[in-house]
Formats: C-alpha cells, structure tokens, sequence
C-alpha cells in the first residue's frame, strides 16, 4: 500500500501526464537519436525527481512506472556514447537517484 505522500504524489503524477497528450510518439530531429533512461528512486522521492529531470533541457518527456524502476525518461541525443554519458553525468549524481538504465532505439 502507499503511504499519504505517496498517493498526493501519484494523483500529482497523473494530473501532469493527463495534461500533456502522452499518446503521441516522439521523433527525434535530424542527426539525433532517442533514447530512454530509466530510473529508480529512493521511496517517497519520485514526484520531486519527476519534476527535476523534466526541467533538464535533453528530455522530451518522463513517464511513472511501476516495476523494478520509477521513471523512465525519453531524451533526445547524438547518439548511444551521449545517452550513457548523460545518464551518468546529469541524472546519476542527482541524490535521489539509485539507479539508471540507459536504452536505445532500434530501426526495423
């Protein structure tokens, strides 16, 4: 069960996410690559991490999970090298933080 916090920090969550049309699918600009990180947070931190890394200039957008990560964020970069650096470098050190997983997109 969540606690208080945790559930005004979900409706939080989900007011955002009705309020931007999260049906549509991204594409990247000319010469970039999307790619995702995925995040763990410390319990109770997730609402105040969702709203740190929105404001990063890479990312196009930040959704709430469920499962062995809290968010999962889409970020537009030059390529895998540049996903795996920002990762490290801009949401690794941010103390809420326990972990990322940097994905990237395939073609078909």
């Amino acid at each position: 069960m969540f606690s208080i916090t945790e559930k005004n920090t979900l409706l939080g969550m989900l007011k955002v996410l009705v309020k931007m049309n999260t049906n549509t699918i991204y594409e990247a600009h000319d010469d970039m690559t999307i790619g995702y990180v995925m995040i763990a947070v410390l319990s109770g931190k997730v609402w105040s991490l969702y709203q740190k890394v929105l404001e990063m200039e890479e990312i196009v957008e930040i959704h709430p999970l469920f499962g062995d990560y809290d968010l999962v964020a889409t970020i537009e970069i030059l390529d895998f090298e540049g996903l795996v650096k920002f990762a490290e470098q801009k949401i690794d050190t941010i103390a809420e933080v326990i972990k990322t997983k940097p994905i990237t997109e395939t073609k078909f």
